[in-house]
């Protein structure tokens, strides 16, 4: 059902700053509605992925989809920085308030066996996980460098989540591409992607060229 949304955003007569701001605003709150609750699995997000990469810039092939996100529109077109960002925020909510008694029982720090996550919570370990941070227990987590924090307390935990989530993947484009050595080691998006949005309001055309040497 998002797919269509998406295709049919890419066919209509407008620029790429409106289709961005049409594809955040209707197909990604169909695509993303309840994820926190109900998490995508990777097939999914890859699939929602490759729809907004190809309704943006047709059959231009991109070495790294996720890339070409993060360039666009800082990551925020990308449906796993936007699941990331929800699902983050839902758990803090849901630790800040209290979690059920039966919750605390049974939880285990692992995931459950299989490519699906298992519920949310199952799903919520997983984004962690591929993140590079750990949970111990409920309501505290280790980030990637070894440190442990309270979510409760933790006054940044959405914002350093999602920046987390926007390393990961430059990290896993720069496997994928041998000019993006170094990228491992950490990107200044705000350099990355700067002239690319200047240039964007003057001259389409060659953003657009630009965009596909960084994509």
């Amino acid at each position: 059902e998002t797919k269509p949304v998406i295709n049919r955003i890419g066919c209509l007569p407008y620029g790429l700053e409106d289709k961005v701001t049409m594809i955040k605003t209707a197909g990604l709150s169909r695509s993303l509605y309840g994820v926190a609750a109900d998490p995508l699995n990777v097939r999914q997000t890859r699939a929602v992925r490759m729809s907004i990469r190809a309704s943006l810039w047709g059959n231009k092939t991109s070495i790294s989809p996720a890339a070409s996100l993060l360039v666009a529109d800082r990551g925020c077109l990308d449906p796993w920085l936007v699941a990331v960002k929800r699902t983050m925020k839902n758990w803090k909510n849901q630790v800040s308030a209290g979690l059920p008694m039966e919750v605390i029982r049974a939880w285990s720090d692992n995931v459950a066996p299989g490519n699906r996550p298992a519920g949310p919570v199952d799903g919520l370990k997983r984004m962690l996980k591929k993140m590079g941070w750990s949970p111990m227990g409920p309501d505290k987590i280790t980030d990637q460098q070894g440190s442990t924090k309270s979510v409760t307390t933790w006054t940044d935990f959405v914002r350093d989540a999602v920046s987390r989530a926007r390393q990961v993947l430059w990290v896993s484009s720069a496997k994928v591409r041998k000019n993006y050595k170094g990228l491992d080691q950490g990107v200044d998006e705000e350099s990355t992607t700067a002239y690319f949005r200047r240039l964007l309001k003057r001259d389409g055309k060659r953003a657009g060229a630009l965009h596909t040497v960084l994509s």
